[in-house]
């Protein structure tokens, strides 16, 4: 599963010519978040577990329980649960590496070369029209003579549709930027008001004094939010406007990581105030402070902006991060943009407390000789540093095939389970489960930033929320999407692609390379975006080419991520997410 990445070595040996200020651009932006956000966003959030994501895809899948009724009194308190409900679409995609249970009978499992995290549509029961319109494009699966997976009409030209498959992950009611912030600016205000009104405001002149540390701590996390909301996109804009100009450009970056620390300082502000409300509350003598302390945690929450997770690469190719699931061991799973959902064994599950059945089951599977059937469950999933996604939907693979498939995980660089966070992919579901990133709390789930590359190709950061770095340019769909694809010298095609983290060196279509079974070493692809943008570009070596496929959807695998900072954006229109290519 260890495939030959169309472009490892011609990026490493880009990297190696790069100017030794050049690691002060992008690295320095998300290192700094990193080291901020290790120290302050932990503060507050004791929750602990993990709760599984959305599952793959699943061609025989038993869906019955109601996402709606996931909407709690509790959950309606923060941003994240007003703006996002029960996702109600199908699909998940692992396309080179995972084969749908539906398309197994046709494709023999030794036969697929990419055994990574990118699932191919198996999706047959679902209630969306987005639904039947992916597994019109999708259902022709065919294997070809090298393994490779595909979905011939999926790779049709595009009609009026932006992205070769419109089924949505995300939550039914769209992610809005910006919302949770301004709720959590709303939740202070109310709390600085009613803060003074029983201290101050009553009469009671020590818990007033008291008081006074609290309210200065909250106006400093006020203040810091407003600061960041006014400053981020203009130091955004002179990153990108000084791109290529050297010191110039790394003293930009200075300047919006300040911007990007901003959020933080307004979550540590937050968590000391409440530490002090106490306090206040001994000496106020009622209960009417513990309605500022609700207000002020669940700001606390809603104010959460960036949250950062240290990436793994292994084999080359393998983004592994580690999560908790139910307050169970810390477990390595595969970072895979080219699926929708959490899949792991019940070993990977803690005991916490009870897992909640939704009703729902289902079966999948992964190219390379894994079908699996699970069941699905809703519970917490713990990313670190205080990043919990609480009622999170996990795929757990049902006993009888747990070995085969925690066997098969574990050739993904020794990973436990897989997590797919795309948004359009195509599959493995259930319909009406969300994927865990989406569950996050605040503007945490408005998106993934992933930069694999960072640290020399070994290691990179995950980072949740809003794009850390202004965007060089988008494509719809994530990670499904039309790409322009050149090969040598030739002219661009357009193709129905799936922009894959997981997909190990990726696939190429036949006819792209004059219908030979394999790319010649030497061979220059290039990438564009439908206008015309260059994305990335490599040259094939023996180890690092793409595995030839007759039809369908082709796969970039890992390189773009290699290359630079990609992120996957939920709050993009028509609910499939799109994918933004950063400045570095």
């Amino acid at each position: 599963m260890k495939h030959s990445d169309s472009g490892t070595g011609a990026h490493r040996s880009r990297r190696n010519r790069r100017q030794p200020y050049a690691w002060l651009g992008a690295g320095a932006v998300t290192l700094g978040i990193g080291a901020a956000l290790a120290g302050g966003s932990a503060v507050a959030y004791a929750d602990t577990g993990a709760g599984p994501g959305a599952g793959k895809t699943s061609s025989a899948s038993s869906e019955s329980a109601s996402t709606a009724a996931d909407s709690s009194a509790a959950k309606k308190a923060t941003a994240h649960s007003a703006r996002s409900s029960a996702a109600s679409s199908s699909g998940g995609n692992l396309s080179s590496r995972k084969v749908s249970a539906a398309a197994a009978s046709n494709a023999p499992a030794a036969a697929a070369v990419d055994t990574e995290a990118t699932e191919t549509a198996m999706v047959t029961s679902s209630s969306t029209g987005h639904s039947a319109r992916v597994r019109a494009a999708a259902a022709d699966t065919t294997t070809s003579s090298d393994g490779g997976t595909s979905s011939t009409a999926a790779a049709a030209v595009p009609a009026a549709d932006p992205s070769p498959n419109m089924t949505s992950w995300l939550p039914s009611e769209p992610i809005v930027a910006g919302v949770a912030v301004n709720l959590a600016q709303q939740q202070i205000a109310d709390a600085r008001v009613l803060l003074q009104q029983q201290t101050w405001g009553s009469g009671n002149i020590p818990a007033g004094i008291v008081a006074v540390i609290p309210e200065i701590l909250l106006a400093q996390a006020s203040l810091s939010l407003d600061t960041w909301e006014n400053t981020i996109t203009p130091a955004q804009s002179l990153y990108a406007q000084t791109s290529g100009v050297p010191f110039v450009h790394e003293l930009a970056g200075v300047s919006l990581l300040g911007a990007l620390l901003l959020p933080t300082l307004a979550t540590t502000a937050l968590n000391s105030a409440g530490l002090f409300l106490p306090l206040v509350s001994a000496f106020e003598g009622t209960s009417g402070i513990t309605p500022v302390q609700n207000l002020v945690s669940t700001a606390a929450l809603n104010g959460r902006v960036y949250a950062l997770v240290p990436v793994t690469m292994r084999a080359t190719t393998e983004p592994i991060v580690y999560i908790s699931i139910n307050g169970g061991q810390s477990t390595p799973v595969l970072v895979d943009t080219g699926s929708s959902g959490l899949v792991v064994t019940m070993a990977s599950v803690g005991d916490a407390g009870p897992l909640t059945a939704t009703g729902k089951a289902g079966t999948s599977g992964y190219s390379g000789g894994l079908t699996y059937s699970y069941t699905n469950y809703s519970t917490t999933v713990n990313f670190g540093n205080g990043i919990v996604a609480n009622q999170a939907s996990v795929n757990i693979v049902d006993a009888d095939d747990a070995a085969a498939a925690l066997a098969f995980f574990h050739q993904l660089g020794g990973a436990s389970g897989v997590l797919g966070i795309g948004a359009n992919a195509a599959g493995p579901g259930p319909t009406g489960t969300v994927i865990p990133t989406t569950a996050l709390p605040g503007e945490l789930s408005d998106g993934v930033f992933l930069y694999q590359g960072l640290f020399l190709g070994i290691a990179g950061v995950m980072v949740f929320g809003p794009n850390p770095l202004p965007t060089r340019t988008s494509v719809s769909g994530a990670p499904d999407a039309y790409l322009n694809v050149k090969v040598n010298n030739g002219t661009p095609t357009q193709i129905a692609t799936i922009i894959d983290s997981g997909g190990v060196y990726g696939t190429i279509l036949s006819s792209q390379i004059g219908g030979g079974n394999t790319v010649p070493v030497g061979t220059r692809i290039s990438v564009y975006t439908p206008d015309g943008v260059l994305l990335y570009s490599y040259i094939v070596t023996s180890q690092n080419r793409p595995t030839v496929i007759a039809s369908g959807l082709i796969n970039t695998g890992y390189a773009p991520f290699q290359h630079g900072p990609v992120y996957i954006n939920y709050t993009a229109p028509d609910g499939i997410g799109s994918t933004d290519f950063d400045y570095a």
